[in-house]
């Protein structure tokens, strides 16, 4: 049964692959439960890692409430199956549509709940993702995730390698793991951008900085 005492609100956090975010969200949603806060989660159905589980680097993982597909209405999905759960969490936002944040924040604007974002916020090209992009433009709170990069920076960027080498161009979403061929690094902008002129010179692939985390 809902509390209906908690602000309502709406939240992003979002860093670069590797930086703690899907840890971030678990914690929270032990912390919320444990507070006697009814939360429903979820994420979309395309991240096909884990399956129906959210599941962090270190081995924690919890199922998911729903799943949501691109043609999907967020907004009735909780009207319906979860209207009594107060904190609503999303992991992976970045990969949902406009219409899907358009949701989220008629949830936390009209209903009163809380919703609360875990994501990327540009992907390896430096291009807003769409999800992230409309969460922005409808006002709500940012709040970045940050680790050290090799160098001491902090991590903001994400590197995608194919074959080892990195790319700046091609499709926007390539989940890693549905491509052996595929990964992902995080690292600062200095290093990212030290990648890049490393490329532009077509110098040998054996120099190319690789400092930062890969996915």
């Amino acid at each position: 049964m809902s509390k209906r005492n908690i602000n309502a609100n709406l939240l992003f956090y979002c860093g670069a692959m590797g930086n703690g975010k899907t840890t971030n969200l678990i914690g929270s949603w032990f912390a919320y439960r444990n507070a006697g806060f009814p939360v429903a989660v979820g994420k979309p159905l395309i991240d096909i890692k884990g399956d129906t589980k959210i599941i962090a680097r270190n081995g924690q993982s919890i199922e998911c409430d729903f799943l949501i597909s691109e043609d999907d209405s967020i907004f009735n999905i909780i009207m319906k199956k979860f209207f009594d759960v107060d904190v609503i969490m999303v992991d992976e936002v970045q990969f949902l549509k406009s219409h899907h944040i358009d949701d989220l924040a008629r949830l936390v604007y009209e209903e009163g709940k809380t919703v609360i974002c875990y994501g990327l916020l540009t992907d390896s090209m430096e291009n807003l993702f769409e999800g992230s992009r409309r969460l922005i433009e409808v006002g709500a709170e940012i709040e970045k995730l940050t680790i050290p990069c090799e160098c001491g920076r902090n991590r903001t960027h994400n590197l995608r390698l194919v074959n080892g080498v990195p790319v700046f161009d091609g499709e926007q979403v390539v989940i890693d793991g549905s491509d052996a061929k595929v990964v992902y690094k995080s690292m600062c902008g200095c290093c990212y951008f030290k990648n890049r002129r490393v490329l532009t010179r077509n110098i040998d692939s054996d120099q190319i900085v690789m400092s930062g985390f890969e996915e």
